[in-house]
């Protein structure tokens, strides 16, 4: 009976461990220091790996985005990211380039860079919840990828010698 009572307080100590270890891995993820997407698949990851449970995870926030908001956001962080990095030759100038991008689509879309941390790390903590947005997320730049190209088909209209002078 000892070693039964020893090995449920193993997991339980154990599962505690795993929760705090992932809040403060959620944290550091959050820190300005590294670019969104790096963070946000990161974070995906853990919420999805070591996050299993909703148990001890953030409460919500009084602005938080809710995932038809927040969709948006992450699409247009991401093809920033992607541009920065095909942009830029050097890691400070994709830094400077991606950070500046963030900033105007935070601006475009009315969310506080505050906002959209406090929204990822709640949404971190509910791996349900973030597997659907990252669903959406998927579907909305696919969406965008298949419009870019069905765009790059059109052909270009010309104008004839003589007319439209």
């Amino acid at each position: 009976m000892k070693k039964a009572e020893s090995s449920a307080e193993k997991r339980a100590g154990f599962r505690g461990a795993k929760l705090r270890t992932c809040r403060a891995a959620l944290r550091a993820l959050l820190t300005p220091a590294w670019p969104v997407l790096p963070r946000l698949l990161l974070g995906l990851l853990l919420a999805l790996g070591a996050c299993n449970s909703e148990a001890g995870a953030p409460p919500a926030p009084p602005d938080l985005l809710p995932p038809a908001a927040l969709v948006p956001v992450l699409a247009d962080l991401h093809v920033a990211e992607a541009r920065a990095q095909h942009n830029a030759r050097a890691p400070d100038t994709m830094q400077a380039l991606y950070q500046s991008q963030e900033k105007a689509i935070f601006a475009r879309r009315h969310v506080a860079a505050r906002q959209f941390q406090e929204s990822v790390a709640y949404y971190g903590g509910r791996p349900a919840e973030l597997e659907a947005i990252y669903a959406a997320l998927t579907d909305t730049l696919s969406m965008r990828q298949v419009r870019l190209r069905t765009r790059e088909k059109l052909p270009t209209p010309t104008r004839e010698p003589g007319h439209g002078q």
